[in-house]
């Protein structure tokens, strides 16, 4: 801290190298953060996007969550939705839902990744028993449109909460189309 006081450019610049040579040798999550304290954000911001879902698949969860913190006020849907599933996967449903609410409501007008968002929201209400919005939701998702994937996973949602609110008729015909 006494450098950044006493000497901010070197400060920067010494944290602009760093992130630049770590994102060369793959680092992104360190990188990110460096970029972050150096001031540039908007590189921070752009390896964060493209380093989201690769890191999810390797299920590298801490780099994750480094770079969702070092980018905590920054609206990164990429990051934020990639945080939200180590959440999940973690039975953190409190912490998933309010990154799953902030990335809905960044991707309102992406239709090909709001599907995904919205079925996750419809698993964790599920899970915690609010079967009536858990329907509603998984419903939108259906309403929306979606990839075959997605979508058949959705229609499982409706038929296992129609049948959890003894619509059990419902609940079959649902889950058999």
């Amino acid at each position: 801290n006494r450098l950044k006081f006493n000497q901010p450019i070197l400060y920067y610049d010494l944290h602009a190298d760093l992130a630049d040579y770590l994102s060369a040798k793959l680092l992104k999550a360190e990188a990110v953060i460096h970029y972050v304290a150096s001031g540039n954000i908007v590189d921070a911001v752009q390896i964060a996007e493209q380093a989201a879902h690769p890191l999810l698949v390797r299920g590298d969860h801490d780099a994750i969550m480094q770079m969702q913190n070092a980018l905590s006020d920054q609206f990164i849907p990429e990051t934020n939705h990639a945080a939200a599933i180590v959440h999940i996967r973690a039975s953190r449903y409190a912490d998933a839902t309010t990154l799953l609410n902030l990335t809905e409501s960044q991707l309102q007008n992406k239709v090909d990744k709001l599907p995904v968002v919205l079925s996750q929201k419809a698993f964790i209400m599920l899970e915690q028993g609010e079967y009536q919005q858990a329907l509603e939701v998984a419903q939108r998702v259906l309403e929306v449109g979606a990839d075959q994937r997605i979508e058949a996973y959705a229609m499982r949602l409706c038929g296992v909460c129609h049948v959890y609110l003894d619509d059990i008729q419902n609940g079959i015909a649902t889950l058999n189309q």
